[in-house]
């Protein structure tokens, strides 16, 4: 019995120490500088990470120990030769730094850490990781550049569209020793592809990233010990990339940097300690006569087997036919390690479709739109041809739809072998494409025949996120696509056309959006230091990084997302030393301009509100006045919401002094913006646009008793004159659904985000689009400008998805989710939302339902995190957590019961979360617009016009006024037709008891004398970059018109440029305010003198200026010139009297009377 007791204790002690071994923290997921066991780095202080995981509701790392030894044997020795941090009294689990021994290059490091828990039980050692190191020091490197700085063949370089064939490099070398460790560092401008004995090394493509490269260019390091054998051959194909242009003036002027050019450097370490280097120089062979014939990322490749050249990257290879290598400049200032994930072939698809669309010619159907390219598999004669063209849409015959793609030719070209089955796949090019067209195939190919190679930036996906909702489920998935389509080493525009940049702005806060779908972190840092190496010496940034573009617009809007980007990188990452980096270049960037401030806004606005919805769906930019934002109320708010940014930055810094002058001119800016722009009769800003309200509720301008108002005029423009779409473009759209959340109408965020009609998101997808469009109306607008894959219009909309449905959002208290705020918004109509998120500290799951009256959630918070969680509830008594009461759960306290939410702060852990008793928020609702027939129209004198009111709101009414005063219920009651035969503007409501009444709308009926009135306008033809000086020219034809419009004018439909001559009758002394918008340049000038100069290619953009004026007849000019793409011109002023309007032809006379 005594046995058995014992046996008993034996047991149970046991059992208690494998349940507290379970149930201890652990520390997982290592990485460094955001990367696993990342090889190469140059950073000499690393920033290391991990992620901790436990079981026990609460845990929190209370210490952590971190190792790091110059070998395995001694890491398992726990001996820390390089660093060994000892026990640190932190919960800190992200970007420790490496604060050990000075790192050596090409060095491996080996590391591991544990922690203690908040019962202070330290936890195993982790997995081990490591990192090696680059060439750290210029001295460390003994290759030298070589290359061939001159075409051969039939390279074209001067051509248009540049070919240049892929140089192939090579060298052989020899060993005797047993090697311990081969490490090879290289780069080759601007792409490459290394064999080491005839295997290619790494899984990178289109390598290395893509740099600013007259200042900076990236190596990449590959372990190639398993490679090295006594006799060796290296072999290096250098593509063409962006190093050596594809085009260098079309579509506009493009930076090129040389011919391609190789650096590699291998680094040999034998076992008995001695070392060996071999490297690039003049004794390496190089021939242009390889299978690449051209190479080029707008046009395509061009490959002809039966040029292969078979066992040139293996040793004993007869190459006494190539010519040596030539040694060339560096091409930039500094080479260093590429830090961010390299680009790989991510996924793979097979067509879902082949059709014979005309003899001979065969449409593949990859069923998504996708980045990258193809692999072939063919057979046929030596000598047939094989191509391959891309595009994203068909015509309705079948075809390819080319026009969008302008003047990129997107073929693959292969010439056959004649070996029988042969597999094939592009290089150094890529497209963007979801219909494959195939010539040269002799019969019905297989769907076999080719198999999508997806192509992106490796960075790991880190969100999921799905809804009751399919089109808002679809809109996500087309998301998903279109982001990591656009990824090349930097965030581009467009994978389709001739152009594929790194426009800044598109990108200012979808990049929030996108740090949830991926981890974005090592890219955007990457490219960040891109934008800095663009920097010059005047402070001036351009609007692409890299410059491969050089547009130096001295723009605020653009350029702006560097100072953007750096919040999104500590919010979401804890990245301060983004701000650290960067901190300087910004503040010169802010300082230089400052130059374009004139009391007190800033005049740089060169974008306007990129692609507002047209009304007229051909077209690619609005010209609807009412749709257009004045880029001065643009560029100042920005500018309002840089400086305070750069304070937070200068706070988080401690440079207390730099704090003082951005907070200071932010106050100067807020005053002059609101004495500006706010009219405080009608209590708007600017023409009270959707943007205008937009910016000035989310940068905080607007004056708190004026707050309400502003947000009523956003949602009469959403529901009332839009009825329920958005009337954004890029500038306004970053912030719409934050705005509306964050002001208490979520429920009409989700009514945008769930719309099915044009202009909307789920517009695109109901009419079949697998990817973002670049233009709200992608199925119908002009070809110029027309991407099919383009992120620039998603704005907010993934942060809405995550942080406001899901409710997971980080706490900038504590970044990169150390708390997590949690506060999911429960719209009307949508039944469920399920979301995670991959965070620096874990994975964060948030899953909510709705049925009859209950609201379920489940949530999941990683250890050594905590969280606040609001939950929708009229008090605490209804709030249950895995189905008891709420507090008597453990890890939960309550905080407060606010805004119809119960309020607690809540531990790590798993919880269910249910509150019974749940109403949906209620909204009155909103009466749609009536519509006035005609529209704006010019009529002659004694003529009259019949006008006709119409509600769309069953049973509204409808009341009138007819001197442009706001119509109350206390107006004309409109109940049939009336004449006008004057000068009129009619404005229109529409009223309905307990609901909100419609936004007016309005129109102006004009009535001209032709023998007084009339504006002169003289046409000119040329490809004009910016107005000429008229003075100097002749123009081809003049004529009459009664307005300042390209409407109703003889034009060709680019390349032209106007002068509009006229009087305007001044009626009222006083203070006038003039506006002209235009795409592109314009000026106006009154009394002879200018006024507004609205010059330089760009789109829509709206500017005003004042001037007093006395009674009478004044002179009154309007210079505009157009240079390719849409086209737009209006001019408006406003005084006393007159309320903001177009300039009235019955206004404006060919003489003085």
């Amino acid at each position: 019995m005594k046995l058995v007791s014992i046996f008993i204790f034996l047991i149970a002690v046991l059992m208690t120490f494998q349940c507290s071994t379970i149930h201890r923290m652990t520390a997982e997921k290592l990485s460094c500088e955001y990367r696993i066991n990342p090889l190469g780095i140059d950073v000499l202080t690393p920033r290391l990470s991990w992620i901790c995981s436990s079981v026990q509701r609460g845990d929190l790392q209370t210490a952590y120990q971190i190792i790091v030894a110059t070998s395995m044997e001694n890491l398992n020795k726990d001996i820390g030769d390089a660093w060994d941090s000892g026990q640190v009294q932190s919960s800190q689990s992200v970007h420790i730094k490496f604060d050990g021994i000075p790192l050596k290059s090409d060095q491996d490091y080996f590391w591991k850490v544990r922690v203690w828990n908040k019962k202070s039980q330290p936890s195993d050692w982790s997995a081990p990781a490591n990192w090696s190191t680059g060439l750290l020091e210029e001295s460390n490197w003994q290759a030298k550049w070589i290359g061939l700085d001159k075409a051969v063949g039939e390279d074209d370089p001067d051509t248009a569209h540049r070919k240049l064939s892929a140089r192939m490099l090579r060298n052989e070398f020899t060993i005797d020793k047993k090697v311990s460790r081969a490490t090879v560092f290289v780069s080759g401008l601007g792409l490459y592809e290394l064999y080491i004995n005839k295997q290619k090394i790494g899984d990178h493509v289109l390598a290395p990233g893509m740099t600013e490269y007259d200042k900076r260019t990236f190596y990449n390091t590959f372990d190639v010990t398993e490679y090295v054998q006594k006799h060796n051959a290296i072999g290096v194909i250098l593509g063409n990339g962006r190093y050596f242009a594809p085009r260098t003036s079309e579509p506009t002027k493009t930076r090129t940097y040389g011919f391609p050019k190789l650096l590699l450097q291998l680094n040999l370490l034998f076992e008995d300690g001695t070392r060996r280097t071999i490297f690039s120089d003049e004794t390496w062979k190089l021939t242009t006569d390889g299978p690449i014939r051209a190479n080029n990322e707008y046009d395509g490749e061009y490959y002809d087997a039966r040029m292969e050249i078979a066992g040139w990257s293996e040793p004993g290879f007869d190459d006494l036919k190539w010519r040596n290598a030539e040694l060339v400049d560096k091409p930039g200032e500094k080479i260093g390690a590429q830090m961010a994930e390299p680009i790989k072939i991510m996924e793979t698809i097979k067509p879902v479709s082949v059709n014979e669309v005309a003899p001979g010619i065969f449409i593949f159907d990859m069923g998504q739109n996708m980045v990258g390219w193809v692999e072939l598999t063919a057979k046929g004669k030596k000598g047939d041809k094989v191509s391959l063209r891309f595009a994203e849409t068909l015509k309705e015959d079948g075809h390819l739809y080319l026009e969008n793609i302008r003047g990129a030719e997107v073929t693959d070209t292969y010439i056959l072998k004649g070996s029988g089955t042969e597999i094939w796949q592009s290089r150094f090019t890529y497209h963007g494409f979801r219909f494959v067209e195939m010539t040269g195939s002799a019969a019905m190919p297989k769907l076999s025949a080719i198999t999508g190679q997806v192509v992106y930036d490796a960075v790991a996906t880190t969100g999921t996120f799905k809804s009751s909702n399919e089109t808002m489920n679809r809109v996500y998935k087309n998301a998903y696509w279109g982001i990591r389509g656009n990824y090349r080493s930097v965030p581009t525009d467009c994978p389709q056309r001739d152009e594929r940049q790194g426009w800044l702005g598109d990108r200012a806060v979808e990049s929030w959006g996108e740090s949830y779908l991926f981890n974005i972190a090592g890219l955007y840092s990457k490219w960040m230091i891109d934008i800095q190496d663009t920097q010059l010496s005047s402070g001036s940034l351009p609007d692409v990084a890299p410059s491969y573009w050089p547009i130096y617009s001295d723009n605020l809007t653009w350029p702006g997302a560097y100072v953007i980007f750096p919040g999104m990188l500590y919010k979401q990452y804890g990245d301060i030393e983004s701000i650290e980096i960067h901190y300087d270049s910004m503040k010169k960037w802010l300082d230089y301009m400052g130059k374009y401030v004139k009391d007190g806004i800033m005049t740089k606005d060169t974008y306007g509100d990129w692609c507002v919805p047209p009304l007229d769906i051909h077209a690619i930019h609005t010209s609807d006045p009412r749709r257009m934002t004045s880029s001065d109320l643009i560029g100042t708010a920005y500018y309002f919401a840089l400086l305070n940014l750069m304070h937070d930055y200068a706070v988080l810094l401690e440079k207390n002094d730099d704090a003082k002058v951005f907070q200071q001119t932010a106050g100067e800016t807020y005053s002059a913006f609101n004495r500006n722009f706010f009219d405080t009769k009608s209590e708007q800003y600017g023409n009270n646009s959707q943007t205008s309200n937009v910016l000035a509720l989310a940068f905080d301008l607007v004056p708190e008793k004026h707050k309400k108002r502003i947000f009523n005029n956003l949602v009469d423009k959403i529901l009332g004159e839009n009825e329920g779409h958005i009337g954004t473009g890029l500038i306004g759209c970053q912030w719409l659904m934050r705005v509306l959340t964050n002001n208490g109408r979520a429920d009409i965020a989700y009514t945008l985000a769930s719309q099915k009609t044009y202009p909307s998101w789920g517009y695109m997808a109901e009419k079949g689009a697998t990817t973002i469009w670049e233009l709200w109306n992608g199925d119908t607008g002009a070809p110029g400008m027309n991407s099919g894959n383009h992120v620039m219009l998603l704005g907010d909309l993934l942060v809405w998805f995550y942080e406001n449905l899901a409710g997971i959002q980080s706490d900038l208290d504590q970044p990169a989710f150390k708390h997590i705020k949690m506060k999911p918004e429960i719209p009307e109509g949508l039944e469920f939302v399920t979301a995670t998120y991959n965070s620096m500290y874990g994975k964060i799951e948030s899953s909510w339902k709705v049925k009859k009256n209950t609201f379920q959630w489940d949530i999941k918070i990683p250890a050594n995190t905590t969280a606040t969680v609001s939950i929708p509830a009229a008090d605490q008594k209804h709030v249950y957590e895995n189905g008891q009461p709420i507090l008597e759960s453990a890890g939960i306290k309550f905080i407060e019961q606010r805004d119809g939410r119960a309020v607690y702060q809540i531990e790590s852990g798993a919880y269910s979360f249910k509150s019974d008793k749940f109403e949906y928020d209620k909204f009155q609702g909103f009466v749609l617009s009536p519509t006035i027939t005609p529209g704006d129209t010019l009529l002659n004198s004694g003529d009259k016009v019949d006008v006709v009111i119409i509600s769309k709101t069953p049973d509204a009414r409808v009341f009138y006024t007819t001197d442009g005063s706001e119509p109350t219920e206390n107006s004309i009651i409109y109940k049939s037709s009336f004449p006008v035969d004057h000068a009129t503007v009619i404005k229109a409501k529409a009223f309905k008891t307990n609901s909100l009444p419609s936004v007016s709308r309005s129109v102006f009926y004009d009535f001209v004398d032709p023998g007084k009135n009339g504006v002169e306008w003289q046409f000119y033809e040329g490809a004009f970059r910016k107005l000429p000086d008229f003075s100097k020219l002749k123009p081809a034809r003049i004529g009459k018109s009664y307005q300042i419009t390209l409407e109703n004018l003889p034009l060709p439909d680019e390349y032209f440029a106007l002068v509009f001559s006229t009087f305007l009758k001044i009626d009222l002394p006083g203070e006038y305010i003039f506006s002209i918008n235009s795409n592109d340049g314009s000026q106006l000038f009154v009394n002879n003198s200018l006024l507004i100069n609205n010059d330089g290619e760009h789109g829509p953009k709206q500017l005003s200026a004042k001037i007093n004026l006395s009674k009478g007849y004044i002179p009154l000019k309007v210079t505009y010139f157009q240079s390719g793409g849409s086209t737009a011109l209006n001019a408006f002023y406003q005084g006393p009297g007159t309320a903001r309007q177009v300039i009235p032809g019955s206004n404006m006379f060919l003489d003085k009377f």
